[in-house]
């Protein structure tokens, strides 16, 4: 199975930044106070992003929104989304992954547990911008981890892991934001054939600011050969 993978993140952030013309009401929500010391603030952009992931997970009294506000709020921020509704919600939850993940306001695995990392809130997010209710039910998350590292070869590589593959894909851009922050960029790609052990490894190249580049090596032999056991 052939998984793409989208290199140039443009087009995503294209979707978001049509919310310009969307209004935040401060009197009506406070952000969650900061713990830790994050590399960065977000964006205003970013920040109403975030609050509308709190009150798609049920969680807006952790943002001190009202009951009888919250899902006013929240459609009132769908109605500013342009083009496919679901398309934009995937957007913006795939980019507050990866900001996140650069800001580094806690560890790995505790970013994690930010709704934008939750399929449930997504999932309610697409459903309230198409006007329907929130879902009922929600399942446990399972946490992604990682073991392995600092990854710059094969015999260091990061081994993600995952309950699945696009999880697990999705965990390497994780990693990387997590580690290195947002400067940089995504150079290339290649998946490599089995070594005389069998394993398989990712290789991401990272281009710096500075020109610099760096290579990643994750080892994925278990999440596309699931039988595969140490010799």
């Amino acid at each position: 199975m052939v998984i793409l993978r989208q290199r140039k993140w443009d087009a995503a952030f294209l979707l978001i930044f049509n919310i310009a013309s969307y209004r935040f009401e401060e009197e009506l929500v406070n952000a969650p106070l900061e713990e830790h010391s994050p590399r960065f603030t977000l964006e205003d952009s970013e920040h109403v992003c975030l609050i509308a992931t709190y009150v798609a997970a049920g969680h807006g009294e952790e943002i001190n929104l009202l009951p009888d506000q919250r899902q006013s709020w929240f459609l009132s921020f769908a109605r500013s989304l342009n083009g496919d509704v679901e398309e934009a919600v995937n957007a913006i939850f795939s980019m507050l992954q990866h900001v996140l993940m650069a800001q580094r306001k806690h560890d790995f695995a505790t970013i994690q547990l930010e709704p934008a990392f939750s399929a449930v809130a997504r999932a309610n997010a697409v459903t309230l911008a198409k006007a329907a209710r929130l879902g009922s039910h929600t399942p446990e998350q399972i946490l992604t981890t990682y073991t392995g590292g600092p990854g710059d070869s094969a015999a260091t590589a990061i081994t993600i892991l995952a309950p699945e593959l696009t999880t697990a894909i999705h965990g390497e851009y994780w990693y990387l934001f997590y580690v290195y922050g947002r400067n940089w960029q995504l150079g290339q790609e290649q998946r490599s054939t089995p070594n005389g052990n069998g394993k398989v490894f990712d290789q991401l190249e990272l281009i710096f600011p500075d020109r610099t580049r760096k290579w990643t090596y994750f080892d994925v032999t278990r999440l596309i050969t699931p039988s595969f056991h140490e010799g």
